[in-house]
């Protein structure tokens, strides 16, 4: 039996939400590989885990423009890469002894990596990058095969000095559900289901799984418009209720795991462009309104999106209702971004993964 070891964070939904379908689809197709997950910041303890958890979210929510020069600072050859070895720390190499893997996946940029001899050789890693621009923080020398987004992002590596062979644009990671077409029938037992109104078009408010952003802001410029909103507030208890107080007829949701259902029965999405969303919105096709990007990542997702045309983004909170409009009642539009998404997802994405690593745990690379 093939023993995979992946190694995650858990700053964000992200990273664990990649990993738990990458895991989910391994286990299903391959009932010989048996699979391992570490969250790094866990690991070091989670004190540690929840401390640079918080100052991640202190700084994209009340310093953005300090961590948009963090953003900007790290990027480069010699600042966070390859700096702290975790195959040397007693704890995590009593963990790698007892894992024993012929494959280590990092779903993470960050200054920790890992090295592991097994029989005398080097056991083969793979990194897989969750956002729309190659941060040289992504670049590891341990690493010895990248999955990366899309060509633009090959693009960008081969241009650091990775040979263009070691990097397969196979796009990231998500729930096979979100690249599904539901039909009228289903679509009605869909909308019963979510107690969702039939008669309007609906319009989906993510803030993400943090629940950042003028969510609140946006809710109050679109809450008298013929749109019924589905907002989901994610994990922020305080935007629930403050949202719960302002509410007329719309849905307000906490976080839930049914977001693919929604996004397939959403006419448009209102989001932040996180690397993860812009895949599950490209993959179902939707138009995408962004809102709230961070600056650094969240950014040059939003440049991808808006150089391939199939995204808008709202600049100015009174004019969002005509962006919408302009979009939504647009067949001409609709229709490109319909057809520019389908040719930009990665509909075999998990499979092509999937065989990549077969090839690498029989040794024919």
């Amino acid at each position: 039996m093939k023993k995979i070891l992946i190694c995650t964070i858990s700053i964000g939904n992200g990273h664990k939400s990649v990993t738990n379908t990458l895991v989910n689809f391994l286990e299903a197709k391959n009932e010989s590989i048996e699979i391992s997950v570490v969250d790094i910041y866990e690991y070091l303890t989670p004190k540690i885990g929840k401390m640079i958890n918080k100052l991640y979210e202190g700084s994209v929510r009340y310093l953005p423009v300090a961590y948009e020069m963090f953003y900007e600072k790290t990027d480069s050859d010699s600042i966070l890469n390859d700096k702290i070895n975790l195959s040397k720390m007693p704890k995590f190499k009593k963990i790698l002894k007892s894992i024993d893997p012929d494959l280590i996946i990092h779903t993470y940029p960050s200054m920790f990596y890992i090295k592991y001899e097994k029989a005398g050789k080097k056991v083969p890693s793979i990194s897989i990058i969750t956002d729309y621009y190659a941060h040289r923080y992504w670049k590891q020398k341990h690493v010895d095969y990248y999955i990366a987004p899309c060509e633009q992002v090959k693009y960008q590596m081969i241009d650091m000095g990775i040979a263009s062979e070691n990097i397969f644009p196979f796009g990231i990671p998500i729930k096979k559900s979100f690249y599904r077409v539901i039909d009228d029938h289903e679509r009605k037992d869909l909308l019963e289901k979510y107690d969702l109104p039939r008669s309007q078009k609906i319009l989906m408010l993510m803030s993400g799984g943090l629940g950042m952003g003028n969510i609140i802001q946006v809710f109050n410029a679109l809450k008298d418009s013929p749109y019924h909103l589905v907002v989901l507030a994610g994990k922020n208890k305080e935007l629930k209720e403050a949202l719960d107080e302002i509410n007329n007829h719309h849905t307000i949701l906490p976080f839930v795991d049914y977001v693919d259902d929604l996004v397939n029965l959403s006419d448009g999405i209102i989001s932040k462009p996180g690397g993860l969303t812009t895949t599950e919105i490209v993959a179902s096709n939707k138009p995408l309104f962004i809102i709230n990007p961070i600056p650094g990542q969240e950014e040059w997702n939003s440049r991808y999106l808006l150089n391939e045309g199939i995204a808008r983004r709202i600049y100015d909170l009174k004019m969002i209702a005509f962006d919408i409009e302009a979009v939504l009642s647009n067949d001409l539009k609709l229709e490109y971004i319909e057809k520019m998404s389908r040719e930009l997802s990665h509909t075999h994405c998990l499979k092509n993964i999937y065989d990549l690593i077969n090839k690498i745990l029989k040794n024919k690379f």
